[in-house]
């Protein structure tokens, strides 16, 4: 589900979020604002290549096993941090 929210939301045909986007680069060239209208496709464009690459991360990379310490350490850090007095 993640990934057909995050493809709608990179204006992929035929999802919502391709037709939202084609209505706002229509209007914005209708009234004549160009160089707009490029700077959002631009933006588009860096935008589909973000998500593709949260999408192939999550669901095409080989899965790591977690390090059995770096829970540990991160548990003595936050007690240290809590249990220290306050410094001016």
């Amino acid at each position: 589900m993640i990934a057909i929210a995050m493809l709608s939301l990179a204006g992929l045909p035929p999802l919502p979020g391709f037709i939202a986007k084609f209505l706002i680069f229509r209007n914005v060239l209708a009234a004549g604002y160009t160089l707009y209208a490029v700077f959002g496709l631009v933006a588009s464009y860096l935008g589909i290549y973000f998500y593709l690459r949260v999408i192939q991360y999550m669901f095409m990379s080989a899965e790591q096993p977690a390090a059995a310490s770096g829970r540990r350490g991160a548990m003595r850090w936050s007690r240290a941090c809590c249990a220290s007095p306050p410094r001016c």
